[in-house]
């Protein structure tokens, strides 16, 4: 296998709905001049329905060194933690797709890397498109927020992500809180994340991008509102961030303070319009002197009105809400698979009442959680399965998972089916081989392979009748399918399949911190073979653009999961903390304990409380993580 052309740097542009601009900006990196080393751009679309994807597309077939990654709308941190993933480079630099690299951004970026090996990250300075004064003192508050006065000197402690690059390896276990539920304030939160691990950044003003913000008064206001509510939420979950000490969030202190920033304003606008006007360079004038204090005004009057409205608010943190719900709902199946040991104690254990399914429903559609997944145990066993698929679809759930081993998808498919159609369910199919007798003897059922291979084709031929059908497939990684592990992934894309994603065997997927003897587990004279199946996966997955569910990082830990050589310091695990799982008896859980009971709590008050960050320091320890993409990626 060839061996992938070695990147000094890769350029990551998250884009959702602006072709025109995107066009600029990639033009713009395109003719960027690194002498002596390569690059690539990652475009990632966060959605877009003006034709972003075919413009890229066609770029792409011109350019070898671009790439075109599309996720569903998500917003820009994920976009920019999606598009890190497909980067080879051991430098990630980020830029808006409303912004043009000037000549020798690349080149400056790499040069200060080098000159500076102890760094993180390295920022530069960005400039107004020009022509109006609101996208010009917007800018100015910006770049005035990138070096500070802190314990250790001045120092830069932020950099707005249009303009910043980033090592890899700093980036891989420090990534932008896709959680966050606003485009302002997600940058302040990563970098004094960084910053207060002891990271180092370097400040370069020659470093430089053109941003064309939103003219008028309308688009400046709702942006510096946008602010308020974010570096709100910023100084929530940093009390000590350096930029807003002026923000208190006791309910006294909140309000005495944004008093008194209110008859402040005058002065503030004041001041900075001085420094503003002196930094241009420019004579005086007073129709220039006034814009500029009306400005300054109608910024903080916006940006106060922000912090008011997510002050009232009062919504758990992003790093409190999960971003997927996993709900545990029977234990009964259908299979007696030799790689699970769920269904063994299935007829001494009840179900998960289904009011209790409602409830969770209902408080994730009010938390805002964004994946919901039915679990089992064979989910479609439970009697009450359809009405509370019927709950999900009235709450406005979309593409809730259902995790199946197929053979009741088949058995029910006009029931399903309705659900399949609107976007209601994502069914995610098991299959770990094509050849039958291996899928057969793995469940421990003659008829497993053709049920769930049937759903699939099932499900294959829907979607040609309804295109917005979605479905997924999951496969067991083991040590009798490594060789067709790049053949299963064919047959779910050929199939029409949304994604697939690999599991490793789980030496018990109960408890999945333990490790126990399995007969299927990778033993070490077969540790070439996955290596090599790994990095067929990986080189495919480059090419089909997010159709392979696993990053490349999970993927290349594969081999020490199956070494017995993972630890913690290879991956965290997001047990309490961005999944949530609720067990089919009403506790929220870990591996290693329970911390919240769904049927006396309700979930805001349980992600908030103080068993759950206690569970996650503990899940943090685990010395065996499980790899799971849902719990470990």
């Amino acid at each position: 296998m060839a061996e992938p052309k070695s990147i000094d740097i890769s350029v990551v542009v998250p884009t959702y709905n602006r072709k025109r601009l995107l066009e600029e900006c990639l033009d713009s990196l395109l003719r960027q001049e690194v002498p002596g080393h390569a690059f690539e751009i990652v475009v990632v679309d966060d959605g877009s329905t003006d034709g972003t994807d075919l413009f890229v597309e066609g770029l792409r077939e011109r350019r070898g060194d671009i790439h075109y990654v599309r996720q569903e709308r998500r917003g820009p941190a994920a976009a920019r933690n999606n598009g890190a993933e497909y980067c080879r480079g051991r430098i990630l630099a980020f830029i808006d797709d409303d912004c043009r690299a000037c000549r020798g951004w690349l080149q400056g970026m790499l040069l200060s890397h080098r000159a500076a090996p102890g760094a993180a990250a390295v920022g530069g300075y960005t400039i107004p498109e020009g022509g109006d004064i609101s996208q010009d003192v917007s800018q100015f508050l910006s770049n005035s927020s990138i070096e500070v006065e802190t314990q250790r000197g001045r120092e830069p402690v932020f950099f707005p992500t249009c303009n910043v690059s980033i090592k890899k390896e700093a980036f891989a276990f420090n990534k932008f809180d896709t959680a966050f539920p606003f485009p302002a304030g997600e940058d302040l939160e990563f970098f004094w994340r960084l910053h207060k691990k002891g990271a180092k950044f370097v400040f370069k003003p020659d470093i430089r991008v053109i941003h064309r913000r939103t003219p008028g008064l309308a688009g400046f206001c709702r942006q510096a509102y946008l602010y308020g509510r974010g570096n709100l939420l910023v100084q929530r979950i940093h009390r000590d961030h350096v930029l807003l000490k002026e923000i208190k969030t006791g309910r006294v202190g909140f309000w005495a303070g944004t008093l008194v920033n209110l008859l402040k304003i005058p002065r503030f606008a004041y001041c900075l319009c001085l420094i503003f006007l002196r930094s241009r360079g420019h004579a005086r004038r007073f129709p220039e002197e006034a814009a500029a204090f009306f400005y300054f005004c109608a910024h903080k009057a916006a940006y106060i009105c922000g912090n008011v409205v997510e002050f009232c608010r009062n919504r758990p943190l992003p790093s409190e809400v999960p971003g997927l719900l996993i709900l545990d709902i029977t234990h009964k199946c259908n299979l007696r698979c030799r790689v699970c040991d769920i269904w063994k104690s299935a007829d001494k254990e009840m179900d998960l009442p289904g009011r209790y399914v409602k409830k969770m429903l209902r408080e994730a559609r009010t938390l805002e959680i964004k994946e919901i997944a039915f679990s089992g145990g064979e989910a479609l066993l439970r009697g009450d399965i359809i009405e509370l698929i019927e709950y999900a679809r009235n709450l406005g759930h979309k593409n809730v998972g259902l995790l199946s081993n197929g053979i009741a998808v088949k058995r029910h498919f006009k029931e399903l089916e309705p659900f399949f159609r609107d976007g209601t369910l994502l069914p995610v199919l098991s299959l770990d081989s094509l050849r039958p007798e291996l899928h057969n003897y793995v469940r421990a059922d003659a008829g497993a392979w053709e049920g769930s291979v049937g759903a699939l084709k099932a499900l294959a031929d829907l979607k040609k009748d309804c295109p917005e059908v979605k479905f997924s497939v999951i496969s067991i990684v083991f040590e009798r399918n490594l060789e067709e592990l790049k053949d299963i992934y064919m047959f779910a894309r050929d199939l029409g399949a949304a994604g697939i994603q690999f599991q490793p065997l789980l030496a018990n997927n109960l408890r999945m911190s333990e490790r126990k003897k399995a007969e299927l587990w990778v033993k070490k004279e077969n540790i070439g073979k996955l290596e090599n199946a790994v990095a067929g996966l990986i080189e495919q997955g480059r090419r089909d653009n997010a159709f392979l569910r696993n990053s490349e990082a999970n993927l290349g830990l594969f081999t020490k999961y199956f070494s017995g050589e993972l630890g913690p310091q290879d991956c965290a695990c997001l047990s309490a903390g961005r999944t949530l799982l609720v067990a089919n008896d009403g506790h929220c859980r870990t591996c290693f304990s329970a911390y919240g009971d769904i049927r006396r709590q309700n979930l805001e008050k349980i992600i908030s409380g103080p068993k759950i960050i206690a569970a996650r320091e503990r899940v943090r320890l685990c010395p065996w993580p499980c790899l799971l993409p849902c719990f470990c990626d």
